[in-house]
């Protein structure tokens, strides 16, 4: 018998149980999984086997710090974009606030008497229109 070979026999305890019970068995899906328990031991002078591991801890190290960087990157581009966001809004408030100052320092005394008036008319036009 090989080692992944199981011997499956029940004896049977009455009429027709062999049966169920082989049915029973049957029905499990079996997989044998070989698991690593401890550390594996060469013989004398070979260090053959915690090379490979030491390898192989290496290459997990590596995947993940690429999986690390990765995620650096991606947040890296994000920030960037916020900060880029973040500066147009502010240059935008900066442009607004110089466009209103420099419309407010462009309206002359003569303008601002004009508007008054022609303000001034619509009340009045408006409140005669106004039922009583």
């Amino acid at each position: 018998m090989l080692s992944g070979d199981f011997d499956v026999t029940c004896a049977p305890n009455g009429p027709g149980q062999a049966d169920v019970q082989g049915a029973t068995v049957s029905a499990y899906n079996l997989e044998l999984q070989e698991v690593l328990i401890g550390n594996p031991t060469a013989g004398k002078g070979g260090d053959q086997i915690e090379q490979i591991l030491t390898q192989l801890r290496s290459r997990l190290i590596a995947v993940e710090q690429v999986e690390t960087y990765s995620r650096q990157q991606e947040a890296a581009v994000q920030e960037r974009a916020l900060r880029e966001a973040e500066a147009r809004a502010k240059q935008q408030t900066h442009i607004a606030e110089s466009e209103l100052s420099s419309s407010a320092r462009s309206i002359t005394p003569g303008r601002k008497r004009f508007i008054r008036r022609l303000h001034g008319r619509r009340r009045r036009a408006f409140s005669s229109e106004a039922p009583v």
